[in-house]
């Protein structure tokens, strides 16, 4: 470790403009920014102090899933690197490797590669020289401390890291977030971030129905494509005559003005799942009942039932059925 405490004497020979690519909207950036102007050893390094100036913050700031790291280089030739993550385990400079980038040849300029790994808040950020260099930035403040250990700290192993001062590690990485918990970014990685169950796009739901008369009720069947929450309602009308003085009279007792009457008819909700079918049983209200008992068998009331839910896309799908309610009149 001798060798990377004088990095700060190679660090005062590079100066490099710093280049970064934009971030996404709603992704976090944690990490260095710094232009790495040396290499050296394949070490592992991990980032414990920055007292230097810079917008990022150092640790994962939020939970999520880095989707991408980033590497600004200074140093010519190629580097065979993996980014790695690391959590502190409690005890002093002791870190838990977590996961692994694949590996990458960081080259001279702006790097991005792809990745995915799922973090938690206060995760650090680190790199492994894969080959025989990892880069780094010499030459910082004296209070700018990272860990090294030699060679590589694999997954699922704890380390205790040596302290080396004057060294950042030029390391960003690109946390999204994950609402559904699946491991995949919402952004760039999950094309349905409300569930877990699927990474492309969120499927959309067919629903089926079918209704069966019963005599005071009507019994819907719905099945679905896809398990959501199916709610059923429905509406019947008919016509009623409302008597005025302006329009009866006693040569035509029956004359009045034709309004239309609406009974609304309710099904509730159920969880409907694919391969099952649903029984949603409609009642028919005492308005429609009265009126059902005042027309013959022969003629009926129009009846019109929706079966509809909604996806994980917030996209709605119905069933619209139109049911005949035969008359119930006594002879």
């Amino acid at each position: 470790m001798r060798s990377l405490r004088q990095a700060g004497v190679l660090g005062a020979l590079v100066a490099i403009a710093l280049v970064a690519a934009p971030s996404a909207s709603a992704a976090t950036e944690a990490g260095d920014d710094c232009v790495a102007n040396t290499k050296e050893g394949a070490y592992t390094l991990v980032p414990l102090q920055r007292v230097s100036p810079s917008a990022l913050p150092l640790t994962a700031p939020v939970n999520g899933v880095v989707t991408s790291w980033k590497v600004n280089s200074g140093v010519a030739e190629g580097t065979p690197e993996q980014m790695r993550v690391l959590r502190p385990t409690g005890a002093p400079n002791e870190f838990l490797t977590v996961g692994e980038s694949a590996e990458q040849t960081v080259v001279q300029g702006a790097n991005v590669f792809p990745t995915r790994i799922p973090v938690q808040a206060g995760d650090h950020f680190g790199v492994f020289g894969t080959v025989l260099d990892v880069v780094f930035c010499g030459g910082a403040d004296s209070g700018d401390t990272a860990g090294a250990f030699v060679l590589s700290a694999a997954v699922g192993s704890a380390h205790v890291f040596t302290p080396t001062t004057t060294v950042r590690i030029p390391m960003i990485a690109v946390i999204e977030p994950d609402k559904d918990g699946d491991g995949y970014g919402d952004e760039t990685q999950d094309k349905c971030p409300q569930s877990a169950a699927t990474q492309g796009p969120c499927p959309t739901i067919a629903l089926d129905a079918f209704p069966i008369v019963l005599k005071r009720s009507v019994l819907v069947l719905v099945s679905a494509s896809s398990e959501s929450s199916v709610h059923v309602f429905g509406q019947v009308g008919w016509k009623v005559r409302q008597k005025g003085k302006a329009q009866s009279s006693k040569s035509n007792p029956g004359a009045g003005k034709l309004t239309g009457l609406i009974v609304g008819l309710a099904g509730g909700t159920q969880t409907v799942k694919p391969g099952e079918v649903a029984r949603f049983n409609v009642m028919l209200t005492k308005p429609v009942m009265r009126r059902l008992g005042r027309i013959p068998p022969s003629q009926s009331l129009k009846a019109k039932i929706t079966a509809a839910t909604t996806d994980l896309a917030g996209r709605a799908s119905t069933k619209v059925l139109t049911v005949k309610l035969p008359g119930q009149e006594r002879g």
